[in-house]
């Protein structure tokens, strides 16, 4: 572990930028899709916990139940989501994925997935090696934090 505080800086402005490498194609693919980014993050986070409901889904961005609530409205109405009451308390809305979402939700992250996969290939087998156990480190390091975190928490 390092205490350089000018190398993790320089570090984490390295991240940055890299993880801003597909944000152009991002936008446009999202403005094809006539998206806003919270209703794709929206989509994003169904795919991954199907069912879940707008206090959960609101919990998780960190906004009010309302704003939530709006974004899946538009989502219900151009058919990417659909609804269901739970069976204990009919107030209660289970959010999830259309076909039709899911399948918009796959094609942009194929899409993303083929552009970084075209950026890698640029790098030599060195390079790539280097970075695969790089990015290895700082997954493997998140995650220790991530544990500390939910212990201490």
């Amino acid at each position: 572990m390092t205490d350089d505080h000018g190398a993790l800086v320089a570090a984490a402005r390295l991240y940055g930028d890299a993880v801003a490498i597909v944000d152009p194609l991002r936008a446009r693919l999202w403005a094809e899709c006539g998206l806003t980014v919270p209703q794709l993050r929206l989509m994003f986070m169904l795919r991954e916990e199907p069912g879940s409901t707008g206090s959960v889904l609101a919990e998780r961005f960190g906004v009010n139940p309302s704003t939530i609530t709006g974004h899946v409205e538009k989502l219900l109405q151009r058919e990417l989501v659909w609804r269901e009451e739970d069976e204990q308390d009919r107030r209660v809305q289970h959010n999830y994925l259309t076909e039709l979402g899911a399948e918009l939700a796959g094609r942009l992250e194929r899409a993303a997935g083929q552009y970084v996969i075209e950026i890698l290939s640029r790098l030599s087998d060195s390079q790539l090696a280097r970075l695969t156990a790089a990015l290895g480190d700082l997954v493997m390091a998140a995650r220790r934090e991530a544990a500390a975190a939910s212990r201490s928490g």
